[in-house]
């Protein structure tokens, strides 16, 4: 007995070190830029081909960078270079996910065919919780099925919330060819998709200058 008394601590001493080194060594390799770009070529590997993923840098725990990333589907082609994202991955364990900043330089949406008007779907509620801080797109370029040329709207910033009971856009504008434009809103997740919404649009150069609200139940 006296043996076994003496020996327990050591083993627990010993559980202690070893569990503590195990969670050291996952917290190191994960840290990795070699980790974030091989999760990245995962992720795109099992997209067969619809998302491809290119020049990855920086660390899951933190800033990351992304320099090209290309989504397909059958109705549209979405292209982003030099994307900026600094976020807190801890507080999912308690927040979900939270973005600090998110920059993206230039961003490019062709579509490929006129899509059928939108349906609402049963819930828009996200998987958990999602926080964007601070968001910024310097250019975004908006083209139309077969056209060579697009619609440029640039300096778009927005803050972003949503979770299990409602969407939030605080903050939000851009410079638009005909006049800066900005909007704050909220919709909720669930039905009847409650939507309050306020935007405002001043001309370019003119004296022009308009207000708008959008409110009550969508469905």
């Amino acid at each position: 007995m006296a043996t076994t008394a003496r020996t327990w601590p050591r083993r627990a001493a010993i559980g202690v070190v070893v569990t503590g080194a195990l969670f050291a060594g996952a917290y190191w390799y994960g840290g990795r830029e070699s980790t974030l770009q091989m999760i990245a070529q995962k992720v795109a590997n099992a997209s067969g081909g619809s998302l491809v993923i290119q020049g990855v840098s920086g660390s899951l725990y933190g800033a990351m960078h992304i320099g090209h990333i290309v989504f397909k589907s059958p109705e549209q082609i979405i292209t982003g270079d030099d994307i900026d994202i600094d976020w807190s991955p801890w507080q999912y364990l308690s927040h979900g996910i939270e973005v600090s900043k998110l920059r993206v330089a230039s961003l490019a949406v062709q579509s490929l065919k006129e899509s059928e008007p939108p349906k609402m779907p049963l819930s828009l509620a996200p998987p958990f919780r999602l926080a964007i801080g601070d968001a910024q797109v310097d250019k975004l370029v908006m083209f139309s099925p077969g056209a060579k040329a697009g619609t440029q709207i640039d300096r778009i910033r927005f803050r972003l919330l949503g979770d299990d009971q409602h969407w939030e856009l605080r903050g939000a504008s851009a410079a638009t060819p005909w006049g800066l434009a900005t909007a704050d809103g909220s919709i909720g997740a669930v039905k009847p998709f409650k939507l309050d919404a306020n935007a405002t649009f001043a001309q370019s150069g003119g004296p022009a200058h308009m207000k708008l609200h959008a409110g009550g139940d969508l469905v």
